[in-house]
C-alpha cells in the first residue's frame, strides 16, 4: 500500500496538500511531436528522462516567474545528439535552425557545443531582438577563447545586435549603434558565465553578468536590426564571421527585460546548468 502511495503522489503531483507540476504541454511537444519542425523528434534527436525533467522545471519556472513572454527563441543544449542543437525548446518564430559545420564531437549535453574559430555557428534562422525598446540576447559560456570573436549578433548594415563576451579582453553589447558612447564595453578577461543584454527604453540598455548588472549606456541610439542572429559567430548581413571557439551551453532572444526579469531569467538558467552538472560560479540558488 505505501509503495502504491508513493507511486500516485509521483504521478500526481500532490503530497500532503501542496500540488506541484512535473509537466508541461510545450514542453512535451518540444520532445515528441515530429509535426513541430523545432521539436528533438522532427530533428532525429533523443532526450534522458533526467534532461526532459530538468528542461521542463527550466520551463515551469520562467512561465511562473513572468519571462516566458518575453523569449522568442532559446536553446538548451540538452539532447543525446548533436542534432538537438537544432531544436530550441522555444522558437515562437517557427524559424528553421541550422548547425553550421558542427560535428558529433563538438557536442555533449554535459559540457555544451563548442566551436572552432573558423566555419561553426548556430543560424537561428531570422530570430532577431522583438523591438527597438523592448530587446534581449542572452548567451552562457563555460570556456572562453577570449579571441577575436562574437557570442551572438548580426547586422543589418544600418543597425547591430551584439552580445561578445571577453572579445580579446572586453566585453561588448550593442543594441543597436555599435560604436563607442552608445554600446557597453567593459574589462572583462573571464568571458565564462551567464551574459544577458537588455534594451528597456531609449536611455536603458544594461549587461548583466551571472545575474548582476555588469555595465551600462544611457544612450544606445540606433533602431531594430533586422537582420536575423547567429550563435557562436556573427551574422554579417548573411555572411558569417567573427567564429568563436567558446563552450555554450544556452542561448535567449527576445523582449526587454526588467531587472526583476533578468535575475529570474538567470536563476531559472544557472539552476539548469547546476541540474546538467555544467554550471560556472554560484550554486547557492
Amino acid at each position: 500500500m505505501r509503495s502504491l502511495a508513493i507511486f500516485l503522489v509521483g504521478l500526481t503531483g500532490h503530497c500532503a496538500g501542496i500540488q506541484f507540476n512535473t509537466t508541461d504541454p510545450n514542453v512535451r511537444s518540444w520532445r515528441y511531436d515530429s509535426a513541430n519542425t523545432s521539436s528533438l523528434a522532427a530533428q532525429s534527436a533523443t532526450i534522458s528522462g533526467s534532461s526532459y525533467l530538468a528542461a521542463t522545471r527550466f520551463i515551469l519556472n520562467i512561465k511562473r516567474w513572468g519571462v516566458r513572454s518575453q523569449i522568442t527563441q532559446c536553446q538548451l543544449y540538452i539532447g543525446n545528439q548533436l542534432a538537438a542543437c537544432q531544436a530550441p525548446i522555444i522558437n515562437d518564430g517557427t524559424f528553421s535552425i541550422a548547425v553550421n559545420s558542427f560535428v558529433a564531437g563538438d557536442f555533449s549535453e554535459a559540457t555544451g557545443l563548442t566551436g572552432n574559430g573558423l566555419t561553426k555557428f548556430i543560424n537561428t534562422g531570422g530570430a532577431t531582438p522583438t523591438a527597438t525598446d523592448n530587446a534581449h540576447v542572452s548567451v552562457y559560456i563555460r570556456v572562453s577563447s577570449g579571441a577575436n570573436s562574437t557570442g551572438i549578433g548580426s547586422t543589418d548594415t544600418a543597425n547591430t545586435t551584439l552580445l561578445s563576451p571577453n572579445l580579446l579582453g572586453t566585453t561588448y553589447g550593442a543594441l543597436w549603434a555599435n560604436v563607442p558612447g552608445n554600446r557597453t564595453a567593459t574589462t572583462d578577461s573571464s568571458g565564462v558565465g551567464y551574459y544577458n543584454l537588455s534594451r528597456t527604453a531609449t536611455n536603458s540598455l544594461i549587461i548583466y553578468k551571472n545575474g548582476a548588472s555588469f555595465d551600462t549606456s544611457t544612450n544606445p541610439a540606433g533602431s531594430k536590426n533586422n537582420a536575423g542572429v547567429y550563435v557562436h559567430a556573427f551574422n554579417n548581413n548573411g555572411l558569417d564571421s567573427s567564429w568563436s571557439s567558446s563552450t555554450f551551453a544556452f542561448y535567449s532572444v527576445g523582449g526587454g527585460l526588467t531587472v526583476t526579469q533578468e535575475l529570474n531569467l538567470w536563476k531559472a538558467v544557472q539552476r539548469l546548468q547546476i541540474t546538467m552538472g555544467r554550471s560556472v560560479g554560484s550554486t547557492a540558488l
